[in-house]
């Protein structure tokens, strides 16, 4: 066993719940976002699809939970993303910073919560030569999130945003999401 798994297992214990979690209430928090895409554009019927280049930004949450008795958790997050995604062929052109606002409905057993989402997102582009549009679209996804204690919550997330500028693009971004949130 390493030095990081020994104390892991040290303080583990520090962390134990004697009950399930209760996941009602506030929370918030941050993220690590990893993300890629593409864009689709409508009007160039040449090259119509552009990647673009992973990319990792931060971003912060959120939102309320309502713990239902059968183990069903309904909830609400905001959450606003940090960095930009630059097209592989246009690299000073990028989609940006995006806010996202979603619907959760989840599962509760023990400490762990496992849920799907929806919602809306609107994200831009932007670069020179191009200006700056505001798209706006749908995002839907799936995650978990375990209880390490009574406040303290880390979570995984598998999303899909896909926000258009009216009829001349689309854009295609699937994020994973790191998430540590402290619920109050």
């Amino acid at each position: 066993m390493t030095i990081v798994g020994a104390l892991t297992c040290a303080a583990l214990p520090a962390f134990a719940q004697d009950a399930p979690h209760n996941w009602q209430g506030a929370y918030g928090g941050l993220s690590i976002n990893v993300t890629s895409g593409n864009l689709i554009d409508h009007l160039d019927l040449g090259s119509p699809r552009h990647s673009l280049e992973n990319s990792t930004d931060l971003g912060l949450f959120a939102g309320y939970n309502v713990h239902l008795n059968n183990n069903i958790v309904l909830g609400g997050e905001i959450s606003h993303r940090f960095g930009s995604n630059p097209f592989t062929t246009a690299p000073a052109v990028s989609i940006g910073e995006s806010t996202m606002l979603k619907a959760r409905v989840g599962y509760a057993t023990d400490d762990w919560l496992f849920y799907g989402l929806v919602g809306a997102t609107r994200t831009d582009l932007t670069g020179p030569g191009v200006g700056s549009y505001s798209m706006k679209g749908t995002v839907y996804g799936v995650g978990a999130d375990y209880a390490v204690s009574d406040h303290f919550i880390l979570g995984a997330a598998l999303t899909r945003a896909a926000p258009s500028y009216e009829t001349s693009f689309d854009v295609e971004r699937t994020s994973i999401e790191l998430r540590a949130a402290y619920q109050f």
